[in-house]
C-alpha cells in the first residue's frame, strides 16, 4: 500500500523545501524532511533521505566544485562517518514509533536552545 495524494504531496513539499535548504546552507533534509516523513510514513527512513541528501550533495559538489575546502572536507567526513554508522544503528534498533517521537524530541530541543540563545563555539 502506497501513500495517499495527500500524504505524498506532504512529503513532496517538505523534501522540496528541505533539498532548497540542503544546497544553500549545508543541512536541511534531516531538519525539515525527516520529521515530516517520521509523522507521515516512517518506513521510508532513514534510505530515501539519505539517497535524496547524497543527490543534492552530488549536485552541489558539481556546481560548487571550485569553492570545496578539501582540508575541512576531510575533518568534516572524519566525524560524520561514525556518527552516521551510530544513527543507522539508532535507527535499526528503534521502532518507528519511537523514531518518530526521538525525531521530534530533537528537533523541539534545537528549537528551545536556539529561543534561550544558545549557539555552539566553532573549536
Amino acid at each position: 500500500m502506497g501513500l495517499s495524494l495527500g500524504s505524498f504531496a506532504l512529503v513532496a513539499v517538505a523534501v522540496v523545501l528541505a533539498s532548497a535548504l540542503q544546497a544553500s546552507i549545508g543541512f536541511g533534509m534531516g531538519m525539515l524532511a525527516a520529521p515530516v516523513v517520521a509523522l507521515v510514513d516512517p518506513a521510508l527512513l532513514p534510505g530515501t533521505l539519505v539517497m535524496l541528501a547524497f543527490v543534492v550533495t552530488i549536485m552541489v559538489v558539481v556546481s560548487e566544485r571550485q569553492h570545496i575546502d578539501l582540508g575541512g572536507t576531510g575533518w568534516a567526513l572524519f566525524g560524520r562517518v561514525p556518527g552516521t554508522i551510530a544513527g543507522a544503528l539508532l535507527v535499526a534498533a528503534l521502532p518507528e514509533r519511537g523514531l518518530a517521537l526521538m525525531l521530534a524530541a530533537v528537533v523541539l530541543t534545537g528549537v528551545a536552545l536556539n529561543s534561550l540563545g544558545w549557539q555552539p563555539r566553532p573549536v
